[in-house]
């Protein structure tokens, strides 16, 4: 019964409340096709967000600062992603958290993923798909969830997971995500 926030990347004032919040919340960083508006598509898209909008780059960077990421459905072309991620360790020469991303790399070479840990701080956590709906991606959030400790796990779930899922089953959207416990 509990209202998650739901933001999309031109939501200024909320993602700067966000990011003082330790409460769960979704990001749209790349829009809802409830406001068309925010769809972000092209190269040109990308570009605009990241030059036209000081709010949401400052959330990203003080997200990637503060935070370690796990990137999941993610590819290794996202232009946003790949120049905050560069200005990042530019700036800190290095000195930035690590973040990973498990990533199907049927479509990447070794020196690919590689560069893409050394350019951007993003450790490569390989896979290759058994199947087209990558099986191994719950396998692996499987097994994160059987390693956590158990307190940890029972805050996760009545804090994150629950609301979480709650979203997800409410929004047509994202309910093919839901095809599984």
């Amino acid at each position: 019964g509990e209202s998650i926030p739901v933001f999309a990347q031109t939501d200024h004032a909320q993602l700067g409340l966000a990011l003082n919040s330790k409460e769960f919340f979704v990001l749209k960083a790349h829009g809802t096709i409830e406001r068309p508006k925010t769809i972000v598509l092209t190269d040109k898209d990308y570009a605009t967000l990241i030059h036209n909008s000081p709010g949401y780059r400052t959330f990203l960077k003080a997200l990637f600062l503060d935070r370690t990421v796990l990137f999941l459905g993610f590819g290794l072309n996202d232009p946003e992603l790949r120049l905050l991620l560069e200005e990042l360790r530019e700036i800190f020469e290095g000195h930035t958290p690590s973040h990973y991303a498990l990533l199907d790399v049927s479509g990447t070479t070794d020196t690919e993923q590689k560069n893409f840990e050394s350019h951007y701080g993003v450790r490569i956590i390989p896979y290759l798909p058994s199947a087209t709906d990558h099986p191994e991606v719950i396998e692996f959030l499987q097994e994160i969830i059987a390693k956590l400790p158990k307190h940890i796990l029972a805050h996760t779930l009545t804090r994150g997971l629950t609301p979480a899922k709650n979203v997800l089953e409410s929004d047509s959207h994202y309910k093919w995500v839901m095809n599984t416990e």
